[in-house]
């Protein structure tokens, strides 16, 4: 193997380095990339596959070539310093580059991770060794030392020399408890006293020793995070034993509520039943096919879960992988469920904002922060990017949620505020009624994991989150314990499972399990309870070859989940996740013999095991069975409140001037507008409403189906604070709160509504278990300006229905919703790959349309579409599909969001004269942030085909991208398009007008240009969202006067004229 080095000067605009500006103002700093890209099979590149990763790497603006050699050297009096991911696993960043290099013919390509070079010198005279002291802490608060690292030397190989770790026995039979006790803390297993106890007992029991792997796999898969001990144990409080355990107190709710549940206290999830509707379907999932609607029975699924200690250590890293393990709890219910909209929420300490003070946050002595966990400030603004830009990526909406700080020092001295944060991640799913019972494990069934390869990630995260009720823990094991997300491989994983669930001859998933705390061992034996499996280590595809035994069995790496098979099913899911590019490890079998085994036969043929001991071998309900309950002694704490008294001299000026600065009560724009909020087009209510798309919804409302107005609704409430003074009063203002949020939607009747109750309290601590029982802009504006020139109602006639391709990439996301607005304008709509396309299993000749949809193709890395541009440009099939389409004048296209930045790579649009290549490029919003906001739409004459008849109309539309600034080559190629017609799509202000205003405009593109078309009116790119608009429902705001004529929406006859046209063509 070989690390190839192209170096970029592209200057970095991120956080890290805005915050080290303002600590250090007497610093500069200069930047540069390094792309290190690991070759394998060969030493060097060709001249050509050079030229393929240049194009790939270089901004299309960026005049200025890439290097091989650096640009920034070490001077006297400077300090020059590398700084990149930790060598010893892959980045979802490298995962996604990757891909892309695989799909542009660079094979040789198996991983590029891009570092940042810091040059800092003084800006005095000063030399930087008088200042080390301020170079090293500027040096600490530009990279995060969870995930990242400091290369000394440039990169030559990212090999980490390291063996291995051998799987040993711990020699319980010889040294009793004691041996165990040494192998907690070597292995920081975080055993309690209980813990030691009972493993030691049962060892001696069955006459033999555990290995090393099996004492790991006891800590993860029954530890706290995992078994929930607490909530199920023997209560003693105060010296009297409660009847009731927490989790049965929970459960006797059901006894006295409507019986409308489908799914409860399993699965991770909780289902209600639902109704039965139309939906949209491929005919073919496991190929390129038409859409067809069937009828059938959906309930309504909802899942929650916390991320704390992750979001503690890492905050983004922690949030995102919150996110997703929630989406996998959706996707794991019964045999299968449907992924619709998030919710989330964040709890903090105080947030020490630089520059602005409040008079409540206390600093100095006892006021400390742990050096292990990031500080309040850091998890507010990083948490909420991670987990926003997880749903981004994966295409799921966030649709409610709540934001809170707090930090006091209480009447006894006690301080109280939130160390290790609570990150909370809910989610709205659905189910079909076939696949709610999940069925039972039978000798012979395929054991399969899905989604992606192992990796040295959150080995032992489920252990580590327990420490505060259970076991202890060390700062050097919490990098261990940290996750990274990729959303674009849960995506991914997604599609295979929804072709799996949308099989016309039935569902070919026997049972699905998520994975998370305590990876494989965990999941696979939940999995494969009662019955029993054999597990193969040979048969899991990793990413890392230097993991241990312990490693590939312990690790809660990200975006997997494990299904189970029949044998005669096995060639469906294989095409279908060659088609999605979904890896899938057939690892196992169930035997039915009750036991777990792991048989480690890397060296083998596959099946043949190793002469040596396997590293797990146990019978299921040693671990699984009903085991023991934990007692936990309790004492109640006098609550010594202090009576109420405000200060003398408060006005109520000051006090709200107070109260409008808490978190939980100041606006949440900088939470709503970072996060979509209309994907999927079933959004019916989201956390914006009126004219100025003020955050002040109570609920989130979804349809189940575009076909329908029957749906889910869900809303929050959370008192933490009042449960301070009286536990009970909070938990019950917490629920009267979340109905009284929820009377905003329109539900069949109260006996409907299920409360799902997330606890997150200090259990362990003394008393605690008893008691667990744009705002400048805005004040100029008026209302969006809307205008309708046309009848929607008018239609364009289509005599025959023309053939459509909805094209998607891997991380395309808004497909669905654009198959549906198509398929009511009359097409015969078509589900399409590109991997369809570059097989050459389908080709574009029969189709009339083709429409590239929105998302995030590859994540975005490299560049909005890059990924996309480079396999229509560099692969042979594809390139003469999308060539030969195009030279075609019987046919038209659409690209939207993600789409739009394609055709805009590809020269599809941006002609600012004949014979002359696209002078457009899309690039990051002048905000700096992905921007979700529904804005106001002006259309112009233009040539397009798509927008004919709808002149002069200003219409509502949903805008969601990070990248939809539109630049020009030169300021005449402007000129040209603009004059020419070659905008039809303009960003209006109030009055009407086209604006760059920020955020009417939500991305800065000059004279407001929100899209393009080619010159011949064929081609059509836009940034907006018209496919979540053509139902009446999907607008979240519009004038009273202009609501009538939402039936049909406006936006319908823009799809119409396409399939009109298309229809008349011969």
């Amino acid at each position: 193997m070989a690390v190839v080095r192209f170096y970029s000067n592209e200057a970095l605009k991120n956080r890290a380095l805005q915050r080290a500006a303002k600590l250090y103002p007497h610093l500069l700093v200069t930047t540069e990339l390094c792309y290190n890209v690991e070759l394998t099979g060969c030493e060097s590149l060709s001249h050509e596959q050079k030229g393929v990763l240049l194009w790939l790497f270089r901004h299309p603006l960026h005049a200025e070539p890439l290097s091989e050699k650096p640009n920034l050297t070490e001077g006297s009096g400077e300090k020059l310093v590398e700084i990149g991911p930790r060598l010893n696993f892959s980045t979802a960043w490298s995962t996604n580059a990757v891909s892309i290099c695989q799909s542009a013919g660079l094979t040789n390509v198996t991983r590029v991770e891009l570092s940042r070079r810091f040059l800092i010198k003084p800006k005095t005279e000063q030399s930087v060794s008088e200042i080390s002291g301020d170079v090293k802490k500027l040096i600490e608060c530009l990279y995060d030392s969870m995930t990242e690292c400091i290369y000394q030397h440039p990169i030559t190989s990212f090999t980490v020399e390291t063996e291995p770790q051998a799987v040993f026995d711990v020699d319980i039979l010889g040294k009793g408890r004691a041996a165990l006790e040494s192998a907690n803390d070597e292995l920081g297993l975080a055993f309690d006293s209980w813990d030691l106890d009972y493993y030691t007992s049962m060892f001696q029991r069955i006459e033999r020793n555990p290995t090393s792997v099996e004492c790991f796999d006891l800590a993860q898969s029954n530890s706290e995070h995992s078994r929930h001990w607490f909530f199920r144990g023997r209560m003693v409080i105060d010296g009297k034993e409660q009847k009731e355990t927490l989790f049965s107190l929970i459960m006797d709710t059901q006894r006295h509520s409507n019986q409308n549940n489908v799914i409860k206290f399993c699965d991770n999830s909780s289902g209600i039943k639902g109704m039965e509707l139309e939906f949209i379907y491929p005919k073919d999932p496991s190929q390129a096919s038409p859409y067809e609607t069937r009828r059938s029975l959906r309930h309504v699924i909802f899942t929650a879960e916390t991320h704390n200690f992750p979001t503690g250590v890492s905050p983004f890293s922690g949030a995102t992988t919150g996110t997703g393990g929630r989406i996998r709890d959706v996707q794991s219910a019964g045999r299968g469920g449907h992924v619709i909209a998030g919710t989330a929420g964040y709890c903090f300490g105080n947030l020490h904002i630089p520059g602005y003070d409040l008079p409540w946050e206390c600093k100095g002595e006892g006021w400390e922060y742990p050096s292990t966990f990031a500080p309040p400030l850091q998890v507010a603004i990083e948490a909420s990017d991670g987990a926003s830009d997880y749903g981004n990526k994966f295409g799921e909406p966030v649709l409610s949620g709540f934001a809170r700080s707090f930090g006091m020092r209480l009447a006894n001295g006690e301080r109280r505020e939130w160390i290790k944060p609570i990150m909370f991640s809910g989610g709205l799913g659905s189910i079909e009624d076939l696949h709610v019972k999940k069925e039972v494990p039978e000798p012979g069934m395929e054991v399969v994991k899905i989604g992606g390869p192992v990796y040295r990630i959150g080995v032992g995260g489920g252990a580590a989150s327990s420490v505060q009720v259970q076991g202890d823990n060390s700062s050097d094991r919490d990098l261990g314990a940290v996750q990274r997300g990729d959303a674009e491989m849960e995506q991914k994983m997604n599609r295979a499972l929804r072709a799996c669930l949308e099989r016309s001859g039935g569902n070919p998933i026997c049972s699905i399990h998520d994975q998370g705390a305590g990876g494989n061992g965990n999941v696979l034996k939940e999995l494969s309870e009662p019955a029993g499996a054999v597990i193969y280590c040979s048969r899991f595809k990793k990413g890392d070859p230097t993991l241990s035994v312990l490693e590939l069995w312990g690790a809660e790496y990200q975006e997997s989940n494990a299904l189970l098979l029949q044998p005669s099913d096995r060639s469906f899911l294989e095409r279908v996740c060659q088609r999605e590019k979904c890896p899938v490890d057939f690892v196992g079998n169930i035997t039915g013999d009750g036991k777990i085994v792991l048989v480690r036969d890397e060296g083998g043929s596959g099946d043949e095991a190793d002469s040596g001991r396997c590293p797990v071998d146990l019978q299921l309900e040693w671990v699984l069975g009903k085991m023991p309950q934990k007692e936990f002694k309790m004492e109640s704490l006098a609550l010594n409140h202090q009576t109420l008294s405000l200060p003398a001299g408060l006005t109520v000026k000051d006090a709200l001037h107070r109260v409008l600065r808490l978190p939980a009560v100041a606006s949440k724009r900088y939470l709503t507008n970072k996060v979509d909020r209309s994907v999927t087009g079933l959004v019916a209510q989201q956390q914006c409403v009126g004219p100025l798309h003020t955050p002040l919804a109570d609920v989130a409302v979804v349809a189940l189906s575009p076909f329908s107005l029957g749906g889910a609704a869900t809303a929050i409430g959370e008192q933490p604070i009042k449960g301070l003074v009286c536990p009970a009063a909070g938990a019950r203002m917490a629920v009267g709160e979340a109905l009284t949020n929820l009377v905003f939607a329109r539900v069949t009747e109260l006996k409907d509504v299920k409360c799902s109750g997330n606890w997150m309290w200090a259990a362990k601590l003394p008393g605690e278990g008893a008691c667990l029982q744009e705002e400048e802009g805005l004040s100029k504006r008026t209302q969006p300006y809307f205008k309708l020139t046309f009848n929607p109602s008018e239609m364009p006639t289509i005599s025959q229905p023309a053939r459509v391709a909805v094209v998607r990439e891997e991380g395309s996301n808004g497909d669905r919703e654009m198959s549906v607005s198509l398929y009511m304008a009359g097409f015969e709509v078509w589900d399409v790959t590109m991997q369809d396309l570059c097989t050459g299993s389908v080709t574009l000749d029969p189709f009339k349309a083709v429409v590239f949809v929105g998302g995030f193709s590859y994540a975005d890395v490299l560049g909005s579409a890059k990924g996309w541009a480079a396999t229509v440009a560099y692969n042979s099939k594809a390139k003469a599909e999308f060539d030969c389409f195009r030279q075609r004048e019987d046919t038209v296209s659409l690209g939207v969001c993600n789409g739009c930045q394609l055709l805009a790579l590809l020269g599809w649009v941006g002609e600012s004269e004949e014979g002359v290549e696209s002078e457009v490029v899309l690039s990051h919003n002048k905000s700096g942030r992905f921007e979700s906001r529904f804005v106001s739409v002006g259309i112009q004459n233009s040539p397009s085909i798509w927008l004919r008849g709808m002149e002069g109309s200003a219409l509502g539309v949903w805008v969601a991208h990070g990248e939809g600034l539109v630049q020009f080559r030169s300021s005449r190629a402007q000129d040209l398009i603009i004059s020419g017609g070659l905008a039809p799509l303009r960003y209006l202000d109030d009055q009407g007008h086209p604006t760059e205003e920020y955020p009417l405009n939500p991305n800065g593109s000059p004279q407001g240009i929100a899209g393009l078309c080619s010159r011949d009116g064929r081609h059509l790119a836009m940034m907006p969202h018209p496919e979540r608009c053509t139902l009446s429902w999907q607008w979240p705001w519009a004038p009273r006067d202009f609501r009538p004529s939402l039936t049909p929406s406006p936006w319908l006859r823009m799809f119409k004229n396409a399939a009109s046209w298309c229809s008349n063509q011969e």
